[in-house]
């Protein structure tokens, strides 16, 4: 018998709610479990999990249904959180569900514009060792010892990695103003796709002649915002590292290649010179030849690359600065990444 279904339903629930309620929290929102909330209809609806987001223009807000059944969910939950999204005047819904969703489920889904996160999609969120325990009716998770990677070694010692982050601190003539304030020896998620592009041919992409050649262009993204890294060497080391210091990616292969293909078939439609350059612009941004006649997917890997973090704090701000652990060089995209991904970096360190 599974471990899904040895545990009761309710402490399931519980424990998955529990889980999804921190996850929101610590991305910045302010998070209500269990909310009443009556609707327009006169009924009154129970949400799991409420999330809310304020700006200086609006206030947004995702409900999340948490659904840790035995079974698949079915597409009746879908539209039953459509219609309260519209009963309650709410702006997003996601139905979490470790067991997965029926096919007809995921259609309604698409249809209604329900967001759908299967085992795999929490697995990403939430790591598999909390998802776990969730089954387990436990909503705190468990951080293994070790974690067996495909990574390398860091090769630069700690002191030499704290003078580098200070004098980043420091700044260019020494006027930066930043405090190091937190410093550790992490592996960080990369994301290393192999694409075979075929180049076109002389004429050009929509001239519809010449010869083409295809060739494999490996290319490594960050694990958090899923950007190309433009100065990283390979990790092809199997190695056991400290479970809390390889973090978990929030970017998956999916999440990366997904703008490129679809640009790739924007590019066979269209036919202004404004539309070409911006779909063209997405393959650029990529880390792709603009000019490719066809992108495809050969595979993908996930490595831990060895790096030194700072954070560097001004008054009530702070951002994230990353040295390569071999070469002590400032991996700029990397900084920016975790910078512009501050409370899912935090969620992984906890």
């Amino acid at each position: 018998m599974s471990q899904v279904s040895q545990t009761p339903s309710a402490a399931r629930g519980a424990a998955l709610e529990t889980l999804l309620a921190g996850h929101f929290t610590r991305h910045g929102y302010a998070v209500e479990s269990n909310l009443v909330v009556e609707g327009r209809s006169g009924n009154a609806h129970e949400l799991d999990v409420v999330a809310r987001r304020s700006d200086a223009l609006t206030d947004y807000v995702t409900v999340v249904e948490a659904k840790s059944w035995s079974n698949r969910v079915g597409k009746e939950v879908v539209a039953k959180l459509a219609y309260v999204l519209a009963d309650v005047g709410m702006h997003k819904g996601i139905i979490a569900a470790p067991g997965g969703l029926t096919s007809g489920a995921i259609t309604a889904a698409e249809a209604l514009g329900i967001e759908v996160w299967d085992g795999a999609e929490l697995e990403r969120r939430l790591g598999a060792t909390a998802l776990a325990d969730a089954a387990d009716g436990r909503g705190e998770s468990r951080q293994p010892a070790t974690l067996t990677v495909t990574g390398d070694h860091h090769r630069i010692s700690q002191a030499r990695a704290t003078n580098v982050l200070k004098r980043m601190a420091r700044g260019r003539f020494g006027m930066g103003g930043d405090s190091l304030v937190w410093q550790a020896a992490l592996w960080l998620p990369v994301r290393a796709i192999a694409f075979r592009v075929a180049d076109a041919g002389v004429q050009g992409r929509r001239h519809g002649s010449g010869t083409n050649r295809t060739r494999v262009v490996e290319v490594y993204y960050d694990g958090f915002s899923g950007l190309p890294l433009q100065c990283l060497d390979p990790c092809e080391v199997r190695l056991d590292v400290p479970g809390r210091a390889a973090l978990a990616p929030l970017m998956s292969a999916a999440d990366i290649t997904r703008p490129v293909g679809k640009a790739m078939a924007a590019l066979a439609r269209v036919s202004t010179a404004a539309a070409v350059e911006r779909h063209q612009g997405t393959l650029l941004g990529s880390g792709l030849p603009a000019e490719a006649e066809l992108i495809t997917v050969e595979h993908d890997e996930l490595w831990h690359a060895p790096m030194q973090v700072g954070v560097l704090s001004r008054g009530d701000e702070q951002r994230a600065v990353v040295i390569d652990g071999r070469t002590g060089a400032a991996v700029s995209e990397y900084s920016h990444a975790l910078t512009a991904n501050f409370g899912a970096f935090r969620d992984r360190l906890s």
